[in-house]
């Protein structure tokens, strides 16, 4: 099964540009199953810390997904009739995603996830922002432009609820 993802880049590979576009999307699409599949093969020490970063790990999946779905929208020609700024918020918006992932990977590899209380509330916050304008933009696109949106956007909507009830759960309430 997890053979699949790499199956259909050679095969389309062929087809296509080594270095263009496309490939590289296909590339993109392949790096969340990878760090899925770290997380499951992930040993049992420290439950705690395997706990927080399970939590970590599905985070920057879903950001990874969402930024690789804009990005693959915009080189895709979705952005026909649609202004330029607008793909270019788009492209910087994944970037940003892209950005807060690394972040998130620099967190796990240099200090365990969850040891610096500022820096998680810092963390959750900014995911919630970023979250915030990828759902507002996507919003747009769906309304004005006719783009198949509805499952990013229900995604931003889960990602946004439960970065605010971690928020809740870390400040000590438990009910959204």
């Amino acid at each position: 099964m997890l053979l699949l993802p790499l199956y259909l880049l050679v095969v389309h590979t062929e087809q296509d540009n080594l270095f263009g576009p496309k490939v590289f999307v296909k590339v993109l699409y392949i790096t969340p199953f990878i760090l899925l599949l770290f997380l499951n093969t992930a040993g049992e020490e420290g439950t705690e810390f395997h706990g927080e970063s399970r939590w970590l790990f599905a985070t920057m999946s879903a950001q990874l997904f969402d930024a690789i779905d804009m990005i693959d929208n915009v080189l895709n020609g979705y952005g026909n009739g649609t202004p330029t700024g607008l793909g270019v918020g788009m492209i910087t918006l994944a970037f940003g995603c892209l950005l807060l992932t690394a972040w998130e990977f620099l967190e796990l590899t240099h200090h365990s996830p969850g040891s610096e209380n500022g820096a998680k509330v810092y963390r959750l916050i900014v995911l919630i922002l970023v979250s915030l304008a990828t759902l507002i933009i996507r919003v747009e696109v769906y309304v004005d432009y006719g783009w198949r949106e509805t499952t990013p956007i229900a995604k931003n909507v889960i990602m946004i609820c439960i970065s605010v009830s971690e928020l809740r759960r870390f400040f000590g309430q438990t009910s959204l």
